[in-house]
C-alpha cells in the first residue's frame, strides 16, 4: 500500500504547548468543517474524530485521518427528519470492549445509539473547545465519569484571558456544536463552516485540495480508500485578530405607536425621518417626524402608500396603486413626489423597490416583468434578471454599484448580499446564503454595508460586510432588528422586529381554534377530511432548512415528519410533498406515518416553486427553475422518476393544482392571470373574473369549482369561483384575532373540498423605530 508521506505534526502535539490564538482556532477548524462536509457528501462519517488524528502540515494545510471507524452509509438509512443515520448494530469497535476517543465521543455514541454525521460535529466541537482554551471540555479522571460528565454535564464557559479573548459569537458556535440533542447541532458541516465563516469574515474561501487517505483494515469486507478534499479558509479576519470593545449605542426612539414600519430613510438634512407604516390596524401611509418633533405626521401625498427612497435634493420615491404579490413582495406603479407634499408625477409601472443616484437625477429600479424579476438602471435598461426575486437595490455613494439583496426563491428571503458593477455588470457575491435577508443601507463611506440577517435564527441581526466579503456582526437584539439607512455621521436608521406567526383553523360549526406552536408556524395544509393540518416551521429552533409538522386540527401535539417547506399532501394524507432549501435543492415525500421518506428525481432544476399532488397520489406537479435558466416550465414527474414537461417557461403553478379529474391544473402567467392547462398537452383557458391578487386555496369536489382568496385585506374573503363562467360567490371572510401589526395574510391557506373547514396563517409585527449612534454619551 502506498500512502502519501506527511510533512508536519498533529493537533494533538500542537496542543502539547497550550492553547492557540482564537485566530489560528478558527483557520484551523474551517479547514477541519471543509474537510468533513466533503466526507459527508460521499456519505461518509469518520466516528473517531480527535486532535491524534488531524494532521497540521508544514504549508499550513489541515489533513483528517485514521477512518479506520469510518462508515460508509447506507442507501435508505434515514430517519424521518432526513438526516442520514447508523444504528448500534453497526458501531462496531476495533478490539472488544476498547473504546475509543473516549473525551470526544457523542452522546448517543456513549449510549450505543443511532449515529450520523452529527456525531462528528459533537466532536469537532469539543476539539475547537480544546484548541482555544487549552482544556478537554469533558475529561475527567476515569473513561466511566468522562463519559457520565458527556451525558450530563454542560461545557463550562470558554476561559477569556487578555491573551485569548474569546468572541461571544464563537462561544456560541462551540456550544451549539455540543448540544446534548443532535436536533440541535449544526445540520451540516457546511453550516458550521458558514457560521465560523462569518464569525472571521472570512467568505472568500480558496481551495486547495488536501488528500485524506483512510489505512486498509484487515478484515472479511473490502477495505475501501477514500479520497476527497478539504478546502483551505483565507481571506480577512474581522472579529478575531484585533479584538476590540462592543460600541455603545444611544437610542432615540421615534415611533410610538402599535403596528409594523414597512421602510424609513433619512431626508437630506439628516434630521427628518421619512417612514411607511401601518398603525392601529390601519392602512399603509407615509409619515415624517424629527427629533425635536417626536409626534408623528402623515405627509398626505394621494394614492401613496409605500416609500422607496429619498433623494440628496428632497424628492420622494413611492409607490401608488401597490397590491401585495407573495411573501413580503408589493408591486405598484412608481412615482416621485416633493418631500413637502404634492401630487405624485408617476413613472413606471410594476416596480416594487427602487434607489436614487447620489445626484438625484436618476433611479434603479427593480420590476416584475414577464415572469421574471429585473434590476434597471436607468430605468429601461436592464442589468441583471432572475426567477426568483431581488430586493433593497442601494447606489453606492461614488455612483458605480448597485448593492442589491438576491432571493433565489419566491417566497421565501432567503438569499445573498450581491454588488453589480453599472459600467461592466460584473457582479460580486458578498455573503454566503442567509436562511433569512431583509433590509440594505452603504455605509457613508462606501466601504461597507450594513443589512439585517440570520444564518441560523429566526430573529435577524445586524451585519456589516465590506467589498471584499468581511463580515462582522454590528447589532444584535433579542427582538431581531431591521436596518433602514444610515446618515452622512454615522447614525443609524432602524427598528426592532419581533414577529409572531398564527395558525387558526375555522370549524363548521362556525368556531375558530387557535394552533399556535412556537413563534413560526406558516402555509397551514388541510388534509381533504379537514382532520389534520400539516404546516412548516419556520421558527427559531427549526433549522436553516425549516421543518415540516403535522397535528390533529383538534389541536393535539405535532409531529415533525423532517426537513423543508410544506407544498402539498396527497388525497389520502399519507404523504406530504416538501421542498428542501438545500444546494442543490431536494423535492421530498415524507410520510405522515410509517414509511421512508423518498427524494424524487431532480434533474437539471435548480430551484422549485410550487408544487402539488394529482388524484392518483402516483405523480407530482411541479414548477422549476433549470440550472443556468432565467425561466421557469413546469413538469409532471412520478416516484419512479419519469419527467414530462407540461408547460412552457412564463407559467407556474398556483397552491393545489390539480382539478379532481386529473385532467387540468391551474396555474399563473406572467402577467398574474390564473389559467387552466389541460394535462396532456394543448394551450392555456384563462380562468375569467379572476385578480392578480387573487390566490386559490384548494378544489372543490369537482373539477368546476376552484377556492380562492383575495389577498391585501385585513379580513381574508375565500371566494368559490366557477373556473369556465367566472362566477364567484362568497364563502365567508376570515380575519386574524388580534388585526394590529398584520397587514395582510402572509402565506396561502388551505380549504377543504367541502368548503366548511378552512386553515389560515397570519403573521404579526410591532415595530418600534429608533435611531442609533454609537457615541458615548
Amino acid at each position: 500500500m502506498v500512502t502519501e508521506l506527511l510533512e508536519g505534526e498533529t493537533l494533538r502535539e500542537r496542543l502539547q504547548g497550550g492553547a492557540l490564538s482564537p485566530r489560528k482556532a478558527i483557520e484551523l477548524a474551517i479547514q477541519i468543517a471543509q474537510g468533513l462536509a466533503a466526507a459527508y457528501d460521499k456519505g461518509i462519517i469518520h466516528r473517531d474524530l480527535k486532535p491524534e488524528n488531524i494532521f497540521l502540515t508544514k504549508d499550513g494545510r489541515v489533513k483528517i485521518l485514521d477512518f479506520g471507524l469510518a462508515k460508509i452509509v447506507r442507501s435508505g438509512s434515514e430517519t424521518n427528519d432526513g438526516v442520514q443515520t447508523l444504528t448500534s448494530a453497526d458501531v462496531s469497535l476495533t478490539e472488544a470492549g476498547q473504546v475509543l476517543g473516549t473525551a470526544y465521543m457523542s452522546p448517543e455514541q456513549v449510549r450505543g445509539s443511532v449515529v450520523n454525521h452529527r456525531s462528528d460535529i459533537f466532536a469537532f466541537g469539543a476539539i475547537l473547545f480544546e484548541m482555544l482554551s487549552g482544556k478537554r471540555v469533558f475529561r475527567r479522571d476515569t473513561a466511566a465519569e468522562t463519559m457520565t460528565a458527556i451525558l450530563k454535564d454542560d461545557p463550562p464557559e470558554l476561559v477569556v484571558s487578555d491573551d485569548h479573548p474569546i468572541a461571544p459569537a464563537v462561544e456560541r458556535i462551540v456550544r451549539r456544536c455540543l448540544e446534548k440533542d443532535p436536533s440541535q447541532r449544526f445540520q451540516s458541516a457546511k453550516d458550521l463552516a458558514f457560521a465560523l465563516e462569518a464569525v472571521t469574515g472570512s467568505t472568500a474561501v480558496a481551495e486547495r485540495p488536501a488528500i485524506v487517505r483512510a489505512p486498509r483494515q484487515v478484515s472479511t469486507k473490502l477495505a475501501v480508500v477514500l479520497v476527497f478534499g478539504a478546502a483551505i479558509a483565507t481571506g480577512a479576519v474581522f472579529l478575531l485578530s484585533s479584538p476590540k470593545p462592543k460600541p455603545l449605542y444611544h437610542y432615540d426612539r421615534v415611533s410610538y405607536a402599535r403596528g409594523r414600519v414597512y421602510n424609513a430613510r433619512f431626508a437630506p438634512d439628516g434630521e427628518t425621518i421619512v417612514y411607511t407604516a401601518a398603525w392601529e390596524g390601519k392602512g399603509k401611509d407615509l409619515y415624517s417626524v424629527r427629533r425635536e418633533f417626536p409626534d408623528s405626521r402623515s405627509l398626505g401625498i394621494p394614492g401613496a402608500t409605500t416609500l422607496l427612497a429619498i433623494s440628496s435634493t428632497n424628492e420622494l420615491a413611492v409607490l401608488v396603486r401597490d397590491r401585495y404579490l407573495v411573501h413580503m413582495e408589493h408591486v405598484g406603479t412608481l412615482a416621485t413626489a416633493p418631500i413637502g407634499g404634492g401630487a405624485p408625477r408617476e413613472i413606471a409601472e410594476n416596480v416594487h423597490a427602487a434607489d436614487f443616484s447620489p445626484d438625484g437625477k436618476s433611479l434603479a429600479v427593480v420590476r416584475r416583468v414577464g415572469g421574471n424579476e429585473l434590476l434597471e438602471y436607468a430605468i429601461g435598461t436592464v442589468l441583471h434578471r432572475t426567477p426568483g426575486w431581488f430586493s433593497h437595490p442601494r447606489i453606492s455613494p461614488d455612483g458605480t454599484s448597485i448593492a442589491f439583496l438576491d432571493h433565489p426563491v419566491l417566497g421565501d428571503d432567503r438569499g445573498s448580499v450581491k454588488l453589480i458593477d453599472i459600467a461592466t455588470r460584473k457582479i460580486s457575491t458578498l455573503t454566503p446564503e442567509f436562511e433569512s435577508l431583509q433590509p440594505l443601507a452603504w455605509m457613508p463611506d462606501g466601504k461597507q454595508l450594513l443589512f439585517a440577517g440570520t444564518q441560523e435564527s429566526f430573529n435577524r441581526h445586524i451585519i456589516a460586510v465590506t467589498l471584499d466579503g468581511g463580515m462582522r456582526e454590528v447589532l444584535a437584539l433579542p427582538t431581531g432588528a431591521n436596518i433602514f439607512d444610515v446618515a452622512r455621521d454615522g447614525r443609524m436608521l432602524m427598528s426592532t422586529n419581533p414577529q409572531n406567526t398564527e395558525v387558526t383553523v375555522y370549524l363548521p360549526n362556525g368556531k375558530q381554534r387557535a394552533l399556535p406552536y412556537l413563534n413560526a408556524p406558516t402555509g397551514p395544509i388541510l388534509t381533504r377530511d379537514g382532520k389534520y393540518v400539516v404546516f412548516s416551521d419556520d421558527s427559531d429552533v427549526a433549522g436553516r432548512f425549516y421543518g415540516v409538522m403535522v397535528r390533529k386540527v383538534d389541536g393535539s401535539p405535532p409531529a415533525r415528519l423532517g426537513e423543508g417547506n410544506a407544498m402539498g399532501i396527497s388525497y389520502d394524507g399519507k404523504w406530504v410533498l416538501a421542498d428542501v432549501y438545500t444546494d442543490p435543492p431536494k423535492l421530498m415525500l415524507l410520510p405522515t406515518g410509517a414509511g421512508e421518506p423518498r427524494e424524487l428525481s431532480r434533474g437539471n432544476i435548480a430551484y422549485y416553486q410550487f408544487a402539488g399532488f394529482f388524484p392518483d397520489g402516483q405523480h407530482v406537479l411541479f414548477t422549476g427553475n433549470e440550472a443556468e435558466s432565467s425561466r421557469a416550465p413546469t413538469y409532471r414527474t412520478s416516484a419512479e422518476g419519469l419527467r414530462v414537461r407540461v408547460a412552457p417557461e412564463g407559467y407556474s403553478v398556483v397552491f393545489d393544482p390539480v382539478a379532481p379529474d386529473g385532467k387540468t391544473f391551474a396555474a399563473r402567467d406572467s402577467s398574474g392571470q390564473l389559467v387552466l392547462f389541460p394535462i396532456e398537452g394543448g394551450s392555456p383557458t384563462p380562468i375569467p373574473n379572476t385578480l392578480e391578487t387573487d390566490w386559490p386555496v384548494g378544489w372543490s369536489t369537482d373539477p368546476d369549482h376552484l377556492f380562492l382568496y383575495t389577498v391585501g385585506e385585513l379580513d381574508v374573503p375565500v371566494y368559490k369561483l366557477d373556473v369556465h363562467s367566472g362566477e364567484r360567490k362568497l364563502v365567508r371572510r376570515y380575519a386574524a384575532t388580534d388585526p394590529i401589526g398584520v397587514e395582510y395574510a402572509t402565506w396561502i391557506g388551505s380549504m377543504t373540498p367541502d368548503g366548511l373547514t378552512f386553515a389560515f396563517s397570519f403573521r404579526h409585527e410591532l415595530n418600534d423605530l429608533y435611531v442609533a449612534d454609537n457615541k458615548v454619551h
